[in-house]
């Protein structure tokens, strides 16, 4: 039985909790501290779901024309949005079609805005409504989206040749958002939340063996360990080469011996 938005009081639903869980943050079999730790999250869900109710008259509410009746098909557009990321807006209400083709251009996009605001909490309003807002706490400690913007910049540094091509050839401008109050860590163990992914990364790659011999002569992580390397394998291809040159001499020693006797 789906969920109409007059039946959706997330204090009083914890199925409807877990439903979100589920569908919005990919949590596939959801803890309940997970669950606890999304409360503020669901509370600015709730306060959302009130705002489609708000206005001079019933007339001018944002529900009076809306596709989405339901969280069953909340999700689908979620889920219509997530699977065609690199569409625009025209082509995802052509696919939303099949699910509402009683609704208008109208009713589909107030549907999407809705959506992108309940599921990445963007504040996507037609003009006419931009003026409603909540108070809105972030379902992420501050402390914890600093981290994460102080990791990606670790993994990807923007003073890199390299790593800035690599980023315009994905489409990915990340490194230029900001700025932001946070400190810069000097090591990895500074860092409170991402340590242990950074450790193991930094353990895959820095740590690693070659696994083969382009990857070794390429491998500059330890120029001590390099050269030291290379510098014996020098040493080995001399000692051959002069224990063959003795061996020949040695043997035409030998030969010059017998043809004198």
């Amino acid at each position: 039985m789906t969920t109409n938005w007059t039946q959706t009081g997330l204090a009083y639903r914890p199925d409807l909790s877990i439903r979100i869980a589920q569908v919005f943050f990919g949590l596939t079999v959801p803890q309940k501290e997970r669950i606890y730790a999304l409360k503020q999250y669901f509370v600015y869900f709730s306060d959302e779901l009130k705002l489609l109710s708000t206005g001079i008259s019933k007339e001018s509410w944002q529900i009076k024309d809306l596709a989405i009746k339901n969280c069953e098909e909340l999700f689908h557009v979620v889920d219509v949005l997530r699977t065609n990321q690199e569409h625009r807006r025209p082509e995802i209400r052509q696919k939303l079609l099949s699910r509402f083709s009683t609704s208008n251009d109208l009713a589909i996009n107030r549907s999407l805005n809705l959506a992108l605001r309940l599921w990445l909490m963007i504040n996507v309003q037609e003009p006419a409504f931009a003026g409603l807002k909540h108070g809105v706490m972030l379902p992420l400690p501050v402390k914890v989206l600093q981290e994460t913007i102080l990791s990606l910049d670790l993994l990807f540094p923007f003073w890199d040749s390299r790593t800035i091509n690599l980023l315009a050839k994905e489409k990915q401008d990340f490194h230029e958002y900001g700025p932001f109050q946070a400190t810069r860590r000097l090591t990895l163990l500074d860092f409170d939340h991402w340590r242990d992914r950074l450790l193991e990364l930094d353990e895959e790659i820095f740590q690693s063996p070659p696994v083969s011999w382009a990857q070794l002569w390429r491998d500059r992580r330890s120029p001590q360990q390099f050269w030291t390397f290379w510098i014996a394998i020098m040493i080995l291809i001399l000692t051959f080469f002069s224990t063959i040159a003795t061996i020949v001499q040695a043997w035409a020693s030998l030969r010059a011996l017998d043809r004198l006797s």
